[in-house]
């Protein structure tokens, strides 16, 4: 599994910002609409102008965190 460092950089290479919006992170993630929102439901939230974004660090913290308790895999 990559590492949260490996992670927050693939995002920031991918959307060319470490800031990505909700329908950014639910594509990078492969979620659908209702999961990334449950996804980020807890994260920091960053709001620019009318969009709500996300930073990168926190969302490849969460995923590591999810990974590392999921017992399923």
């Amino acid at each position: 599994m990559p590492t949260v460092s490996e992670i927050t950089a693939d995002i920031k290479n991918t959307f060319g910002s470490a800031f990505v919006n909700q329908k950014q992170a639910g594509d990078y993630l492969g979620m659908a609409k209702d999961k990334r929102r449950e996804f980020l439901a807890n994260l920091p939230q960053y709001k620019t102008g009318k969009e709500i974004k996300y930073h990168a660090i926190d969302i490849a913290r969460h995923l590591d965190k999810i990974k590392t308790h999921c017992p399923y895999g």
